[in-house]
């Protein structure tokens, strides 16, 4: 239990992040889904390419968050995980 704890409060800080810097308005819904199906290292991963790309463009929020969503739904086809809710 401790383990799956521990994984749950880094999803939760991950989460945070993920809205706090790049939500758009729209998309509290979609971080919420990803950091559930993604696994921690997917998600740091994901982040960390689409932080790289955001130092470049210096910020503009709805062009991040674009970006950030667009990098999630790549990594998802690879993993064959519908990021879409029902």
């Amino acid at each position: 239990m401790g383990a799956y704890r521990k994984e749950l409060d880094q999803k939760i800080e991950l989460l945070e992040y993920l809205i706090d810097r790049y939500d758009d308005g729209r998309r509290k819904g979609f971080f919420c889904l990803a950091v559930n199906l993604f696994e921690l290292a997917t998600l740091r991963d994901i982040i960390k390419t689409v932080e790289l790309d955001d130092q470049r463009l210096e910020g503009d929020r709805k062009v991040v968050a674009k970006m950030m969503v667009a990098a999630m739904e790549r990594q998802a086809a690879l993993l064959h995980i519908d990021l879409r809710l029902r």
